[in-house]
């Protein structure tokens, strides 16, 4: 199939391995779908309840050590950085280390996007400056690392958080535990879905830095529909990551990440918003800058293989419009958008470009149907 779309024999290895997909024959979970909620979705639901009442900021700054120094060179190394990040240690006058400082702290929203993947925590940030503090916050060990324009969301995953370690304390010291606290602690470190987090940061520009005039829309209407968007990206790859053990930077898990928040945005799917986020509106014309070409490699492919995967990636656009149009008029509810998304993990983006995908593809949705029904 490479070979019929003009791919050059030096180029076939290449192309071979950038195109499988490891999630065909790797699904290890049984399909109860949508996903049940891991363990820390609980906590952040009480988070979002607080911070209605006390603001959001009041509510990070307790959550996240991080926010309490400032973003700087060598911050990191400062003993009451380790003893916060390593120990949970704050100190008996918190309020005397200068912390993170935010531009609209006030506008930050903790929320929790109901998904295929379960219960998805967010932290959504309407203020540019402030999406590139908290990433250099809680990614970057508080040190002032560039941050790409590109970067609208980030997902953050096997987070340390201390605020459910002191709960854990409490409830040991409550139920009478008996020696060291210190001992108890050990207790708890195999299981990580005790203490580690898995969240969102959504900023809320324009999704894939494309207009809302581009699209037809109002701007403030864009950007809703990007912060959903991006949510729904984002949890996608976090479905992969549960259901199959993987999640990459790679155009086949983009491209289904973008149709799965597609549809969660809009309600169907828009074959013209793909093909304008993936710099493909003109193909075979490639507008370039576009998002597609992040996401060629490192190093990245070559000129002459990118321009296969162009097309592979231009015809599975083509396919799952055609696709989605014989499903006829979906609701998109959780369960159905589970249902799309393992369908499309059964297939590598060779296949999903195929000329017999839309029927590939309805045959192995409608047995899931079944299966699941």
């Amino acid at each position: 199939m490479l070979r019929d779309r003009g791919a050059a024999e030096a180029d076939l290895p290449a192309l071979v391995e950038y195109t499988a997909s490891p999630y065909a024959v790797a699904a290890r979970a049984p399909l109860r779908l949508p996903l049940p909620d891991e363990p820390h979705v609980a906590v952040w639901r009480e988070y979002a309840a607080a911070a209605a009442v006390e603001g959001t900021e009041a509510v990070l700054r307790r959550v996240f050590v991080q926010l309490r120094f400032p973003i700087g060179d060598g911050v990191a190394e400062s003993g009451a950085y380790l003893a916060a990040t390593r120990r949970g240690e704050l100190g008996d006058d918190t309020s005397a280390v200068p912390g993170c400082e935010l531009v609209a702290p006030h506008a930050i929203r903790i929320a929790i996007h109901e998904s295929p993947a379960g219960g998805v925590p967010l932290l959504i940030i309407p203020e540019r400056a402030d999406f590139v503090t908290l990433v250099r916050a809680l990614t970057a060990r508080n040190a002032p690392e560039a941050v790409p324009d590109s970067m609208g969301a980030l997902t953050i995953g096997g987070y340390n958080n201390w605020d459910r370690i002191r709960r854990y304390r409490t409830a040991w010291e409550a139920a009478g535990g008996t020696g060291e606290w210190s001992d108890a602690f050990r207790r708890p470190i195999p299981r990580k879905e005790l203490y580690q987090d898995r969240f969102i940061l959504v900023s809320t520009g324009p999704y894939s830095g494309v207009p809302a005039a581009t699209l037809g829309l109002d701007a403030d209407e864009w950007a809703a529909l990007s912060t959903t968007l991006r949510a729904e990206h984002e949890a996608t790859h976090y479905f992969t990551r549960r259901v199959f053990g993987a999640m990459r930077s790679n155009l086949l898990d983009e491209v289904v990440a973008d149709t799965m928040g597609v549809i969660a945005a809009s309600g169907r799917f828009r074959k013209d918003w793909l093909l304008h986020f993936m710099g493909l509106a003109g193909y075979p014309s490639y507008r370039a800058g576009a998002r597609l070409e992040n996401y060629l490699g490192d190093p990245p492919l070559s000129d002459s293989a990118s321009a296969i995967i162009r097309s592979l990636v231009h015809a599975t656009i083509t396919n799952l419009d055609r696709l989605v149009s014989r499903l006829g008029d979906q609701a998109w509810d959780l369960t159905g958008r589970a249902k799309l998304l393992i369908t499309l993990c059964r297939f590598d983006l060779v296949a999903l470009a195929g000329a017999d995908a839309p029927d590939r593809l309805l045959a192995e949705y409608t047995s899931l149907d079944r299966a699941t029904s």
